[in-house]
């Protein structure tokens, strides 16, 4: 017996791995030439946001919008799990993630979709020379599958996809360097029956698992574009 669920959404099914590879393909700077993360003052720890308009910033990334009707986390833990796993994939790159309670960002909702122009004119402010932005949509499958012939007992085959479209500009220019969409896909085996707190649970955990391995690979593709402006 099977039942397919799937979240409504643009899109439901992965780039193809060749498609986006070309985005994943970076190269580490040299020994000694690596670019220290930013770190937060007021915090008194590393961070990746910094509200210190005399931080030098190479690269500023404008928080993803969570977009489309399946949200198996919110925009407030999405954010969170974002920066989280940005920081701890970065030791190495001077990127800084737009506060929308910084001045710099001219009071603009960074939780709506922005046009390319007031990126731009954000990332201007903070005098970024690259600035990232886009969106992530999450949707989900549900296989129902049998334990054993006869069985009345039932586990639950979870599928969560998050596709996170970025695009990567040079500020000066207006030129669009990167516009590339990134698609992750986690899964697992649940015996949680659908719709129940912890079948909701596990959609969340796989969410979160899918924001962390996207945020690895923006990283490594932020990196590349750093390298790249330094030469």
């Amino acid at each position: 017996m099977t039942q397919i669920r799937s979240s409504p959404g643009r899109f439901s099914a992965p780039v193809p791995f060749l498609a986006f590879l070309v985005l994943l393909m970076f190269i580490t700077s040299a020994a000694g030439g690596a670019i220290p993360l930013v770190t937060d003052d007021s915090t008194g720890g590393s961070s990746t946001i910094s509200t210190d308009p005399a931080r030098k910033v190479i690269f500023l990334f404008v928080p993803l919008n969570l977009i489309g009707d399946h949200r198996p986390i919110g925009a407030a833990d999405l954010q969170k799990s974002l920066e989280a796993a940005i920081e701890q994939s970065a030791p190495a790159v001077d990127l800084v993630i737009a506060n929308p309670t910084d001045s710099r960002c001219n009071g603009q909702d960074l939780s709506s979709p922005l046009s390319a122009e007031i990126v731009r004119a954000i990332a201007r402010n903070y005098g970024a020379p690259l600035v990232g932005w886009g969106s992530i949509q999450f949707s989900n499958e549900v296989h129902t599958i049998q334990a054993g012939a006869g069985s009345v007992v039932f586990m639950y085959q979870l599928t969560e996809t998050a596709q996170a479209d970025v695009k990567i500009q040079d500020t000066a220019s207006g030129e669009i360097l990167v516009d590339q969409p990134m698609v992750q896909i986690n899964n697992m085996t649940t015996r949680a029956p659908i719709g129940t707190g912890p079948f909701v649970e596990d959609e969340s955990s796989l969410a979160v698992k899918c924001v962390n391995d996207l945020a690895a690979n923006l990283v490594k593709a932020i990196r590349d574009r750093i390298n790249k402006l330094s030469r």
